[in-house]
């Protein structure tokens, strides 16, 4: 399981009014012009959120390196993009992805399902390196170490994200 996504946040882009797209527009061109050397990648925008998608092989630490030269870019979250089947299989494609992204698992994190803005849930879990499962805490957690995010789609398309590079 590896990334083939990328989603971007930008900065102030995101407080123009009216002529926001333009600003959107000329990000996803640098963003192309950015990406053109490293592979083949598909740039769009959908929801107020900009995914770089790759559609072929590529060499992630040149790819990361290319979209933090981007002027305006403040957040690089390299994501999985998985098909939304149901919620067993949503648990077992993040507890792979926790397996390859983290190399300790014990540890708390919460889990952040979100459809089109809407939260469904949000619950606190821990990994532990003996049993690698998911086991939902009883109780909030506090101090949790990381958290998970998955966006689910409404073309049964899932987005699964942890990190963000600044």
């Amino acid at each position: 399981m590896k990334v083939t996504a990328f989603l971007i946040k930008y900065g102030e882009i995101a407080i123009k009014g009216k002529n926001r797209y333009m600003f959107e527009d000329a990000l996803m061109k640098q963003i192309r012009h950015a990406m053109a050397p490293v592979g083949d990648f598909k740039v769009r925008k959908e929801s107020g959120r900009m995914f770089v998608e790759a559609q072929d092989e590529f060499d992630y630490d040149e790819a990361v390196e290319a979209l933090q030269r981007v002027f305006g870019i403040v957040g690089i979250c390299p994501m999985i993009i998985e098909e939304n089947k149901d919620m067993e299989h949503l648990t077992e494609t993040v507890i792979k992805f926790i397996d390859e992204q983290y190399p300790v698992k014990d540890f708390t994190f919460k889990v952040h399902a979100l459809k089109l803005f809407c939260l469904i849930f949000t619950c606190n879990f821990y990994m532990t390196t003996t049993n690698r499962a998911l086991v939902r805490h009883s109780k909030q957690v506090i101090n949790v170490s990381g958290q998970i995010l998955c966006n689910l789609r409404n073309d049964h398309i899932c987005f699964i994200y942890s990190d963000r590079i600044s």
